[in-house]
Order: C-alpha cells, then sequence, then structure tokens
C-alpha cells in the first residue's frame, strides 16, 4: 500500500503517516476489491467469450498460458 499525502498541517502528516501502520485481514482486502470492482467493458467482453477466444487462438486457447488475474497497468507521459 502506499500512502497519498497531501498535508497542510503537521497533525495532518501525522494522522495520514499513521496509516501505513493499519493492517488489513485477507478478508478485508477481499471485501474492498469487491467493493471497488470496475466493469471492464468492451472490448474485454467480448474477448471473454468461449465462442471469441477460440476465433482468436484458432482453437487452443487451452494451449496457452494467460495470466490468473488481470493486472490494469497506468501509463504517465509527462513532457
Amino acid at each position: 500500500m502506499l500512502p497519498i499525502v497531501g498535508t497542510r498541517t503537521r497533525e495532518q502528516l501525522e494522522d495520514h503517516l499513521a496509516a501505513v501502520t493499519v493492517t488489513l485481514s485477507d478478508d478485508q482486502i477481499r471485501r474492498l476489491d469487491v467493493a471497488t470492482a470496475i466493469a471492464l467493458g468492451y472490448p474485454h467482453e467480448l474477448n471473454s467469450s468461449s465462442e471469441q477466444r477460440e476465433v482468436m487462438t484458432g482453437g487452443r486457447f487451452d494451449q496457452i498460458d494467460y495470466p490468473a488475474r488481470v493486472v490494469a497497468l497506468r501509463v504517465s507521459v509527462t513532457g
């Protein structure tokens, strides 16, 4: 977990830094993941159908090692 610190006073900074010591159980993390899940929409929903997977992989979907969990990457471009 990375804290986002945007403080104006020393007291706010101390409160924000104290939040880093919070420990969540696996169940709490799972519940937060469920509560904050984002519908992926198009094209993910299309590509996740078994018929589309067969078309995209030439009938060899079961031979491809895909990640077990979808991870979104954020790329930031400056300049």
